[in-house]
């Protein structure tokens, strides 16, 4: 579920996973590059464009999603999965004013240890742009605690 960059690149890698992913964008417009769009048509992938999200199904795992067009009418589509990819917005802006390098897309830049240019200054997850997934942020987020904390050891002692 996603209309942009995030969903449509979500949407390739999800195709290597399964025969025949939906595309629900859930918006008026497709804001995913062009490129993107034509990569996922020619793999059939087209999105339902007259179609919202109305309900996600299922108690212990999803069945499926109710779905509404733009005259009112519903359907079912069974799904065992839903990703749902509404994309990012980095403040750019507010770390240029601080230091914080970022790069072209206004993502912070991090080393491996998740440190930015500033000594002592750790990011992770989706604002430095590396993948937007819970799993990389929280095992980003795990290293960056460990750095940090490990400078502040050595710096007290």
């Amino acid at each position: 579920m996603g209309a942009g960059e995030d969903a449509a690149h979500d949407l390739i890698y999800l195709s290597s996973l399964t025969d025949k992913p939906l595309w629900v964008p859930n918006a008026n417009e497709i804001s995913a590059e062009e490129a993107y769009v034509k990569a996922l048509a020619e793999k059939e992938i087209l999105p339902m464009r007259d179609q919202r999200v109305v309900e996600v199904m299922g108690s212990e795992k999803v069945s499926g999603l109710r779905v509404r067009s733009e005259r009112g009418e519903e359907k079912l589509l069974e799904v065992n999965g839903v990703f749902i990819a509404v994309g990012t917005v980095p403040t750019a802006d507010v770390l240029k004013a601080s230091g914080v390098g970022v790069n072209e897309d206004g993502f912070i830049i991090v080393n491996e240890d998740m440190e930015t240019n500033l000594k002592g200054v750790f990011a992770a997850g989706d604002c430095t742009g590396r993948s937007h997934q819970i799993i990389v942020a929280v095992g980003q987020g795990a290293a960056a605690g460990i750095n940090a904390s490990a400078l502040v050891a050595k710096k007290g002692g």
